[in-house]
């Protein structure tokens, strides 16, 4: 995390997106042909099919529950749609599949935001008028990958994440917009 001082400025964070990783893994592990936008998880999920039938519809009303939630949280699908049985699934089961799946990628994505350091950042955040929070948040999918969420929020894959110049482009884009009136 990257703080301007005592007074309210820009606060700028990194984290898993342990909530959109698990809705990955849903989708990976059924094979639902839903949110074909993003790529698979890496490493890949062994897949099994699901005789579920999931919408579109569902897919996105789970993601942008997701999307509305605080950061690095896992968040269940709404009640009552075609995903929350799968999803209860794989949270209940005796061995918590989702989550240790999920957690065995922390390590890595936590290894790989910390090697990031964007050193022209501090500097920066101390001269900007931008003020709030700024979060992004790292997923395991395959290759170099982004999602701007909001103007304040950003989703990347660890591929992108390993790749220090391709961020600092990245942020200096996101963060730099944060200055305009």
């Amino acid at each position: 995390m990257y703080l301007r001082g005592a007074e309210p400025g820009l606060t700028v964070e990194r984290t898993d997106g342990v909530g959109f990783t698990a809705a990955l893994y849903v989708r990976d592990r059924f094979g639902l042909q839903v949110g074909t936008d993003i790529p698979a998880l890496t490493p890949p999920v062994p897949v099994r099919p699901s005789t579920v039938t999931v919408t579109q519809a569902d897919w996105d009303g789970w993601w942008a529950a997701i999307e509305d939630s605080p950061p690095a949280q896992y968040v269940a699908p709404p009640p009552g749609s075609s995903l929350s049985a799968l999803y209860d699934e794989m949270m209940d089961d005796e061995h918590h599949e989702l989550v240790r799946w999920v957690q065995d990628q922390h390590w890595e994505s936590s290894r790989v935001m910390r090697a990031y350091r964007a050193d022209w950042l501090s500097p920066w955040i101390g001269a900007s008028p931008a003020r709030g929070r700024y979060v992004t948040e790292t997923v395991p999918v395959t290759g170099p990958w982004c999602l701007s969420l909001t103007p304040r929020r950003l989703l990347v894959s660890v591929d992108l994440m390993r790749d220090h110049d391709a961020m600092d482009a990245l942020w200096r884009e996101q963060l730099t917009a944060l200055e305009a009136p």
